[in-house]
């Protein structure tokens, strides 16, 4: 599937922004509530600490200044199975990532994968 084939309603909506969203696929959107959904402490962490993350991003062209590398983080260029190479950014929570690329989908749109 190339770039131009993906559409934003392809994933599932995890974070609403007027500059951007951050989209999931459905199996690693089930990852991230599982991530962030028990009222355990590091559970509230990571709940708290993404929520705020991707609102900066979501909401300002300027996010890159907004977040330190403790927060969100390039972590480099990885092939992207079309030929070309994509950027890797990755949210970091509480012992928690949530791995992505900055893709223009109908507009401003992060696709993101996570890992635990």
């Amino acid at each position: 599937m190339s770039a131009a084939d993906l559409k934003a309603e392809d994933f599932e909506l995890a974070w609403r922004g007027a500059k951007a969203d951050v989209r999931m696929s459905l199996a690693e959107m089930a990852l991230y509530n599982q991530a962030i959904v028990n009222e355990d402490e590091i559970s509230a962490k990571r709940r708290t600490q993404l929520a705020r993350y991707f609102t900066e991003f979501c909401e300002n062209d300027d996010y890159h200044r907004r977040l330190n590398d403790k927060q969100f983080k390039n972590q480099g260029k990885f092939k992207d199975g079309l030929g070309g190479k994509a950027t890797i950014w990755a949210f970091k929570a509480w012992q928690w990532r949530v791995y992505g690329a900055i893709m223009n989908i109908n507009w401003a749109t992060m696709l993101c994968w996570g890992e635990g």
